[in-house]
């Protein structure tokens, strides 16, 4: 069964980092710095419930695809439950309007996922262990690189296919210990043995994962990572 379940992470971008941010200098960064793009607002220091976002209904329609992932040099981590690796970690390497490129660390594994940014849809085109920081690929690199699979899609409808994922809505919660989104897009991959899910919101890209399995006892086991802290550059 943990076999399932790593499959899962891996591939999945479950990139993970035990470490957290809570240094003075970066709490204050932290609250300082505002999302810049898709109109969010800028993460306080009060509770949870005081600062649940709403985010505009259907925002993912009009959002362009450009502001779809984090500035370049936005750190995310993500709370793991019920997997070792299910703590997350990206760090934005790129993101402008023709490519971005995530470094995603689980503590056991580094990948660089790299994404072609078009008018109305996203593209994977390599999900590859990291090298060195400075041997991103150039340009002239990625613009011979070919389309691995569709990442999401502007406008997402229900049914919709991205990848191995349907869309199921377009309009729901994604709760996490950052905040509460609506207005997300959550879209699903289903089997037998398990079910996927990934919450999807304009200027974050990924919100939350999930994955729920039935192990060969019978039981069910839930492995998720959920938006924890943003730090800004």
């Amino acid at each position: 069964m943990l076999k399932r379940i790593s499959a899962f992470v891996m591939p999945l971008c479950l990139a993970f980092l035990l470490a957290s941010c809570n240094t003075p200098e970066n709490q204050k960064k932290t609250a300082e710095k505002p999302v810049e793009q898709a109109g969010h607002a800028v993460e306080s220091n009060s509770p949870k419930e005081q600062q649940s976002e709403k985010v505009p209904v259907n925002e993912h329609k009009v959002a362009a695809a450009a502001a779809f992932f984090p500035a370049e040099g936005t750190v995310l981590r993500y709370k793991g439950e019920g997997n070792e690796y299910a703590q997350l970690k990206i760090t934005v390497l790129r993101s402008d309007s023709e490519y971005a490129i995530l470094e995603e660390d689980n503590g056991g594994v580094t990948l660089h996922r790299i994404y072609r940014i078009g008018k109305d849809r996203i593209d994977l085109l390599s999900s590859e262990p990291a090298g060195e920081p400075d041997a991103l690929p150039d340009d002239d690199l990625l613009d011979g690189m070919d389309s691995q699979q569709t990442y999401f899609h502007f406008p997402a409808e229900t049914g919709s296919k991205i990848g191995n994922y349907t869309v199921e809505a377009t309009d729901v919660s994604a709760d996490t210990p950052f905040r509460t989104f609506s207005g997300a897009v959550m879209a699903a991959e289903k089997t037998s043995d398990y079910t996927n899910r990934i919450w999807f919101v304009p200027g974050y890209g990924e919100v939350k994962r999930e994955s729920i399995m039935t192990t060969d006892k019978g039981e069910t086991l839930t492995v998720s990572s959920s938006l924890e802290t943003v730090e800004y550059p």
